[in-house]
């Protein structure tokens, strides 16, 4: 045989991966696009609050309540879409949405048109992730999905404390600039402009979803035909039979969505009004915070899975945990405390170092709990309870803050009472389902014909 027969299937499949991997740098850029649109509106709260005349209540309700209530409630129809039709064209529509939105955030005149904007901005968002890893499959096959898999879930989340950094660099660039704008744009408010800039990347945006080489894998009727009895087991009855672990499992999501929503959507306010820091300062300090601190979470988790795991086997997930929440939870008791915007973002990096190192083998805990029939709506249930959840907690500490108007500390000490209390239930969430834990963790296994559930440092490693 000539030796450039045996070559060509070689490039080919070099090439496909190489398309592959440029189809996931897409959706990463893509995510890190919906992150920083999201972040500007963070960056902006105070801005938009004073020129607008909003309470802390109003400001909740905008940055918690209807932003969390549209993500849960269009993130299935919009996955359930890109099921049916071309993934590509729906991610398309997503971007087109949440952007036209973002400009008519810039737009609004009132309350009432920027919570309309705000609703819209995470009906377009809500469905970047779940298309994003239904995408995934397209692009790369069986034996590469995993590591695809694992690098979108780490380089998006550096996206998202990046986006923070790029965030506050487009409004400070506003505010620079603005004096070079034609006159009727030079007369706009920063705030306006900044949510117009923050949606021009759009276009780009569109372009790069048109490149990707998306087409249906053939896996997925393989998938269907291997695992068909699989996915026709009821989610309900193993919820029931195993209710001890579950009803704690997921109160534990309630309440930790609960104690870190009431810290996150305010620390931007908390820089600015008590620390003097400006849009750009915070947007940068805490970003920087974020996106140090993701690699320190990562190498903890590796480190200490690799010297627990003997020790603590399947148990060591919902241990590490729990261990996680209570060293967040006594960092955030000293949030009042710090005197300056310096020692806010360092305690911002401690925080969020150590909630990286839980996070990392939340998904590993899960997967453990559930057979692979059902895992994904056990996962979808968590997912519609986490938002559903902390979408009540911004107006409420809004409306705590709003109760001590004359102190410039009120806010810092609503969002600390509020989330400290929180995480301490979850805390204790997570103890009570460890009791029933393993029992659950051999079930699972038992119904996928394992003789043991798989181990963390694989999950984590792969």
């Amino acid at each position: 045989m000539h030796p450039s027969v045996a070559v060509e299937p070689h490039r080919a499949h070099r090439a496909s991966l190489a398309a592959a991997w440029y189809g996931l740098a897409v959706l990463v850029v893509v995510a890190l696009f919906s992150f920083v649109d999201r972040q500007v509106l963070s960056l902006l709260a105070e801005p938009i609050r004073k020129a607008l005349g909003l309470s802390d209540l109003q400001l909740g309700l905008m940055q918690g309540t209807t932003i969390s209530i549209f993500t849960a409630l269009a993130g299935y129809p919009l996955a359930a879409l890109a099921d049916r039709v071309d993934r590509r064209f729906v991610m398309a529509g997503c971007v087109v949405v949440w952007s036209a939105a973002v400009c008519a955030c810039g737009a609004a005149s009132s309350f009432a048109q920027l919570l309309v904007a705000t609703a819209v901005v995470a009906v377009g968002e809500a469905g970047l992730f779940p298309i994003a890893y239904s995408l995934i499959p397209d692009l790369f096959p069986r034996n590469r999905r995993l590591i695809a898999n694992s690098v979108f879930s780490l380089t998006t989340s550096a996206s998202g404390a990046l986006a923070m950094i790029v965030a506050g660099q487009v409004i400070a660039a506003v505010e620079a600039t603005r004096s070079l704008l034609p006159t009727g744009w030079a007369s706009l408010d920063p705030w306006r402009l900044s949510f117009y800039a923050a949606a021009l990347p759009a276009p780009l945006m569109l372009l790069l979803i048109a490149t990707l080489d998306a087409r249906r894998s053939s896996a997925r009727n393989e998938f269907s035909a291997s695992t068909g009895k699989r996915l026709a087991m009821a989610v309900w009855p193993y919820l029931r039979e195993h209710r001890d672990t579950f009803s704690s499992f997921y109160v534990a999501t309630a309440m930790t969505a609960c104690g870190y929503g009431a810290l996150t959507s305010w620390i931007v306010v908390i820089c600015m009004r008590q620390h003097g820091q400006t849009a750009g300062q915070a947007g940068f300090g805490l970003g920087m915070s974020s996106l140090v601190a993701l690699p320190v979470g990562f190498a903890l988790s590796l480190v200490l899975t690799k010297r627990l795991l003997p020790r603590l086997g399947n148990s060591l997930p919902i241990r590490a945990i729990q261990v996680s929440t209570l060293l967040a939870t006594a960092l955030i008791v000293t949030l009042p405390f710090m005197a300056t915007a310096a020692q806010v973002y360092v305690l911002s990096f401690l925080i969020y170092a150590v909630v990286v190192f839980g996070d990392l083998l939340y998904p590993t805990m899960l997967q453990n709990m559930v057979p692979g029939g059902i895992r994904a709506r056990a996962t979808a249930i968590r997912f519609a309870i986490g938002p559903v959840s902390f979408a009540l907690v911004p107006p409420l500490v809004g409306w705590i803050s709003d109760q001590n108007p004359g102190r410039t500390d009120s806010l810092v000490w609503a969002a600390t009472g509020v989330s400290v209390p929180c995480l301490l239930a979850a805390s204790y969430a997570y103890r009570v389902c460890e009791r029933s834990y393993a029992r659950t963790v051999a079930d699972a296994a038992r119904i996928d014909g394992e003789t043991s559930a798989p181990a963390p440092q694989e999950s984590l490693t792969s």
